[in-house]
């Protein structure tokens, strides 16, 4: 059976086996609206959790599937509002969204009891993207700031 680890996606995991398909919704709408959960965890064990692989509720496949594309449009629309008064319709939102989360919480039906495993092979390239990712802001940054400067001197 699934025993959560210790950290950030031990948190998320364990969230998602205490409450399910509401805690998948909830996750979702946070990823979404722009705070970093990660949707790859949440709809692959969402996933595994359908297959029955993990301990907890064993929600249907599609109930995951919705729950997940429901709360990642309910996010965007947040990130949209936040943001400014405008946006995406809501049908390429809903087109956007679903077959994402579909197609992870396909993968993690078909992962299944070896989730744990998946987990634990996937953490050293995600902070490897992470890093990537935080170079490349900060490389934007530094551009922009030298650009800004580069201005104010003219």
């Amino acid at each position: 059976m699934f025993t959560a680890p210790i950290g950030d996606s031990g948190r998320v995991q364990h969230l998602i086996v205490t409450y399910g398909p509401a805690a998948i919704f909830l996750l979702m709408v946070a990823e979404s609206a722009c705070i970093p959960i990660p949707s790859e965890v949440t709809m692959l064990l969402g996933g595994a959790l359908a297959a029955g692989a993990v301990g907890g509720s064993h929600p249907d496949l599609a109930t995951v599937i919705a729950a997940g594309t429901l709360g990642n449009v309910a996010g965007s629309y947040l990130a949209w509002l936040a943001g400014r008064f405008g946006g995406r319709p809501a049908l390429y939102t809903l087109a956007g969204c679903l077959p994402w989360t579909a197609a992870l919480a396909f993968a993690g039906y078909g992962v299944g009891a070896n989730w744990h495993h998946l987990e634990q092979t996937l953490r050293g390239p995600s902070y490897l993207v992470a890093a990537v990712a935080a170079l490349a802001i900060a490389v934007v940054v530094h551009r922009r700031r030298r650009a800004e400067r580069a201005i104010d001197r003219a």
